[in-house]
């Protein structure tokens, strides 16, 4: 969405759904923030709205979403959200790889976090599409 406002998740899948009524809407997300999401801006509308695919981090221990889940089954119901709630764990190795590290990673330009996040071509859509505030300008070029 282009807004001066914050850009929360829940407006960009509205304007999705606004776009494509019938269409059934997935957002993909980590583990992390699966467990967090009933912290999140008017998540029990993103419970209606989307079908939650969980990828699963890397961890010491596992915690109560893991446990009893095998991969592709549905993923349980997380404290404080609506039993709506519809999540599968999706099919991948386990990754310690996140939005939030690559948007830090951005943010600070450090260039060798970014080169073990991002492909070449990855960071180059960011930069030319300005995405989570990225200035080119400013940061680490984007050729390979």
């Amino acid at each position: 969405l282009d807004s001066p406002e914050p850009s929360y998740t829940v407006k960009s899948l509205q304007a999705l759904r606004a776009e494509y009524p019938e269409a059934e809407l997935f957002l993909v997300l980590g583990q992390d923030q699966f467990e967090r999401l009933h912290t999140w801006h008017a998540h029990e509308k993103l419970t209606e709205i989307a079908t939650f695919l969980v990828a699963k981090r890397i961890t010491n221990t596992r915690t109560e979403v893991e446990k009893g889940v095998k991969i592709g089954e549905e993923a349980p119901v997380q404290g404080g959200l609506s039993s709506k709630c519809r999540a599968k764990w999706l099919d991948l190795p386990p990754t310690e790889l996140s939005a939030t590290a690559v948007r830090q990673a951005l943010a600070s330009n450090d260039t060798p976090a970014l080169k073990g996040l991002l492909q070449a071509q990855v960071l180059r859509y960011i930069a030319e599409h300005r995405l989570y505030g990225f200035d080119p300008t400013e940061h680490i070029s984007t050729h390979d």
